[in-house]
């Protein structure tokens, strides 16, 4: 091969390291945590659940479905992270309405996202096995589900950041429709 077209080669390699190795490095050592907050959970009373539990060896299956609506304080990049307890299997699905999709579960307890709005309309949904009975409510506090707040996207740096307070979590039936 021509010298060149290996040097091009080489290059472009390179470059890819680098890039990939940045990404990387973003998401093993993230920025600065200006905040973190456990979500206020308070409002969840009346949102649709499906409920299959069945009891073996004195643990209980679940599968829970529901949308709120998530109240965040500020535009950015968050970590969402949960520490669960009490579970000897769980999937936690959250599906924003921008197209953004995260998976956590026993293994994985950690996702970073991007949130373009302060309020976004969220679907949820929790699948698995918890050691007692299960209700919706039990298993949100058994999650420790916490938005953490990392800072601005790169594209939202001329923002200003301000003093933050925890973000909040409401149902979609709790609404008033404004005129």
């Amino acid at each position: 091969m021509k010298p060149a077209i290996l040097t091009a080669i080489l290059i472009i390699a390179i470059a890819g390291n680098m890039i990939l190795g940045y990404q990387l490095y973003g998401y093993i050592h993230p920025e600065t945590i200006s905040s973190s907050g456990a979500l206020n959970y308070s409002e969840l009373n009346g949102t649709q659940a499906i409920n299959v539990t069945s009891s073996s060896n004195s643990s209980f299956y679940f599968r829970y479905e529901f949308t709120v609506k998530l109240h965040l304080p500020h535009e950015g990049k968050y970590c969402i992270v949960i520490n669960p307890t009490n579970f000897s299997s769980l999937v936690l699905l959250i599906y924003f309405q921008n197209g953004n999709t995260v998976s956590l579960s026993l293994n994985v307890t950690k996702a970073q996202i991007s949130v373009d709005h302060k309020e976004n309309k969220i679907k949820v949904y929790i699948y698995g096995r918890i050691n007692q009975l299960p209700s919706l409510k039990k298993i949100i506090s058994s999650l420790h589900l916490k938005f953490v707040y990392l800072g601005h996207d790169d594209h939202n740096s001329d923002r200003n950041n301000s003093k933050l307070s925890p973000p909040s979590l409401t149902t979609g039936k709790r609404e008033k429709k404004r005129p």
